[in-house]
């Protein structure tokens, strides 16, 4: 009777570890070690359930009950601990009294006890010296350039190799390989194994990087998929090093907080900056490709051209893209209309939301002498694959210009398939660019043809190899050049401070190419006469008009400077050129130079 109770006791055990281990792991997503902490202390009480009535009914304590009860327990708590051990540790080699039947039970169950007990200690040496060998390496970079970031991921991978093949003498560290990552995530270990990286269990809060020599350059990137959390660890992290120089702080978020918070904090010695990877890669686009908006732009009867461009999809990407267009096409002799097809129909409404003033019936497809011009048209609750899709594409002017971003690469690919075989039918021939993430996707779509050799001619956009590397994300052509033009009127800290000042010169330097890609500006021969001088200021404003209003901000009711409330997204200035005072006019002509 009592080797049954224990033996039940026992299994109790190690449902309960087992149980709780999954609790913790997939429940409460506690980490692995928490996880593997609970089935240790489970798997112990297992084994010295099982072996405490064998060391009681085989110690001789003289009769007394009380000794014989201690003595095996401590016997029992010793030979329990042994059990983790890789050794022979000889339990139930004979059989202490029971019968055949339940002694081969208790015996076989305590075996396989015996052999999992020793693999769950194998797993913490592992990483013990795991964790020993990553300090070991820390310690021994102590004089070299650090790149660290706070997790191991497929981003975060791509732009360590980039740094890596860029710095060889650099080293790379990566924070959080927890032993899930080593066992889930196999192929980002071996990318980081390649690079010769550092890999910390603990988080990038947890390591104190201050210990290592002052004069080398620190640079985080703080890159978990929970973009909160970024923004969070980064406060902790400004205030741990913002005395500290040669320190660069990049933090990965989309979300409109980490654009306050960190506005705000006081961020010391520390350069700062805050990457949205969607922004990244359509402001890349423009600055690389978009004057082929205009090489592609079919002519008008009164020599103008026009613009033509269909966004399918209407999320982050789609967002993003719809925006820029809209200041980007502002361009003499130039006119854009954008056709927008997304199957949700609360997307249009929260772009509404967003740009008020942008989708205004008083100036959406409205031609306003100084003021600019685009033609915005909305097609909400249509799925590409239907009919309707097809009924509406059909009435469209000849589209010059086509952008697909609906959600995974498959998706984007299908979409876009689908648009080519219906432009083909109506004669038209864009060039289709599709949101791909994949860098063996955009290999597999550059040049894709059919079966007689016609080229599909669609073209990807934010793969993660081109997104996530250090030309874009540290040595940015675009940033360098909107610097150059934000200190034509101010400080360079609040150009990396405050993401307005960044953005705004970043769209500047932009639409500035773009000018020069269509012979509108010659930067060799600056303008002379009071005719060129007022064009080249005229464009400016109706650039800056378009840009403002994607941004979220609407007119402020009055061109009195004291009306301008940048809390409430209310400008001042967001007028036809003609209303504006000669010294924001000036101010025109300067940035459009």
């Amino acid at each position: 009777m009592v080797w049954n109770i224990f033996f039940i006791l026992s299994l109790t055990a190690v449902a309960a570890a087992i149980l709780c281990s999954c609790i913790f792991r997939f429940v409460r997503h506690k980490k692995l070690t928490a996880s593997l902490q609970v089935l240790f202390l489970g798997l112990y009480a297992a084994v010295f359930l099982l072996v405490l009535p064998i060391y009681y009914f085989d110690t001789d304590a003289g009769g007394n009950r009380v000794l014989q009860l201690l003595k095996s327990l401590m016997m029992a708590f010793n030979k329990s601990a042994k059990a983790f051990a890789i050794t022979d540790i000889g339990f139930m080699s004979h059989n202490p009294g029971l019968d055949a039947e339940l002694y081969t039970v208790y015996s076989g169950y305590l075996t396989a006890l015996l052999f999992v007990c020793p693999l769950l200690s194998l797993s913490y040496l592992l990483a013990f010296f795991t964790k020993l060998r990553s300090n070991i390496e820390f310690l021994a970079s102590y004089r070299k350039n650090m790149y660290i970031f706070s997790a191991l991921t497929e981003d975060s991978l791509a732009l360590a190799s980039d740094i890596a093949a860029n710095h060889p003498k650099a080293k790379i560290v990566f924070c959080e390989v927890t032993p899930s990552v080593r066992s889930e995530q196999s192929a980002l270990i071996q990318g980081a194994e390649r690079i010769h990286s550092i890999c910390f269990h603990r988080d990038v809060k947890s390591v104190n990087f201050n210990r290592h020599a002052k004069n080398k350059k620190l640079c985080f990137f703080n890159i978990k998929p929970d973009e909160q959390s970024n923004t969070a660890d980064a406060l902790l992290m400004l205030a741990r090093y913002r005395n500290r120089d040669n320190t660069g702080l990049y933090i990965f978020s989309t979300l409109n907080e980490s654009r306050l918070v960190l506005a705000n904090a006081d961020s010391g010695k520390v350069k700062i900056r805050r990457v949205d990877k969607v922004q990244n890669f359509i402001s890349r686009f423009l600055y690389d490709k978009g004057e082929t908006l205009f090489q592609n732009a079919a002519p008008l009867a009164d020599g103008s051209k026009q613009i033509a461009a269909v966004i399918v999809g209407l999320g982050k990407c789609g967002s993003e893209m719809l925006k820029a267009l809209a200041w980007y096409c502002q361009m003499d002799g130039y006119h854009i209309r954008i056709d927008v097809f997304e199957k949700s129909t609360s997307a249009e409404e929260r772009i509404k939301a967003e740009c008020p003033e942008l989708i205004s019936d008083l100036l959406n497809g409205k031609q306003i002498r100084g003021e600019s011009e685009y033609d915005i048209r909305f097609h909400s609750g249509i799925d590409y694959r239907s009919k309707r899709f097809y009924d509406e594409m059909a009435l469209l002017p000849q589209t010059t210009f086509a952008f697909v971003a609906i959600g995974s690469d498959a998706a984007n690919m299908d979409a876009c398939i689908s648009l080519r075989t219906l432009f083909e039918r109506m004669g038209a021939h864009p060039d289709i660019y599709a949101v791909l993430l994949s860098n063996e996707k955009k290999k597999t779509v550059s040049g894709i043809t059919n079966f007689k050799g016609q080229p599909y001619n669609i073209h990807s956009i934010g793969d993660t190899a081109s997104t996530f590397s250090e030309k874009e994300i540290i040595h940015s052509e675009i940033e360098a050049e909107a610097l150059r033009i934000h200190l034509k009127w101010g400080k360079e800290e609040d150009f990396w401070k405050y993401e307005y000042n960044h953005r705004s010169s970043l769209a500047t330097a932009i639409h500035r190419k773009a000018k020069i890609a269509c012979g509108v500006l010659n930067p060799d021969a600056p303008p002379q006469s009071k005719e060129e001088i007022e064009a080249l200021s005229l464009l400016e404003h109706k650039r800056w008009n378009a840009y403002v209003r994607s941004e979220g901000y609407i007119f402020s009711g009055s061109t009195n400077p004291d009306s301008k409330n940048d809390l409430a997204l209310m400008h001042n200035d967001l007028v036809s050129f003609y209303n504006l005072s000669p010294i924001e006019k000036a101010k025109d002509h300067e940035i459009s130079l």
